[in-house]
């Protein structure tokens, strides 16, 4: 899991899970030791309203989803060397958009190939866009710039 490795080695630089380690519970699982994350941490999770139908087949009640969502921010506040919550919105987006599979198994140049590289792409722009701030240190706009997050993204960022 990346957030326990992050933990555990601080030879890490950054760190940058996608779709979360365990979604519907935590950004990350907590250990015993209580241990806490000192590097900058990304968490990249597809935007999930859930339903009634999909909170059951979840086996989450509307309070525990409400607790998870608490728990996710607590624990993206307390990551010393800052945090990003980025959720992704848009059509087609789902936990396969963090590969090219959504991509190779849609027929070329159709429109579901199109949304799905467009998913691709911002993905990747957003990867990008952290690793450079916090690894060569450069200036990431995305992060910090009043309209240029994509319109199908949101970025909340916790200081640490």
């Amino acid at each position: 899991m990346v957030a326990r490795a992050c933990q555990l080695d601080k030879r890490i630089e950054a760190c940058i899970s996608e779709e979360g380690e365990l979604s519907g519970v935590s950004a990350f699982a907590d250990y015993s030791d209580h241990a806490v994350l000192t590097q900058p941490f990304l968490l990249m999770e597809i935007y999930k309203a859930p339903r009634d139908s999909e909170l059951a087949r979840m086996r989450l009640t509307h309070e525990q989803w409400q607790a998870y969502l608490q728990k996710k921010r607590q624990q993206l506040e307390s990551c010393k060397g800052g945090s990003y919550d980025v959720l992704f919105s848009g059509p087609g987006t789902v936990h396969a958009s963090f590969s090219d599979e959504p991509l190779l198994g849609a027929p070329c140049k159709s429109e579901r190939s199109s949304v799905a590289l467009n998913n691709l792409l911002s993905i990747e722009k957003t990867i990008r866009a952290f690793l450079d701030k916090y690894l060569r240190k450069e200036a990431a706009p995305l992060w910090h710039q009043p309209g240029s997050t994509p319109p199908n993204m949101t970025v909340e960022r916790f200081a640490g």
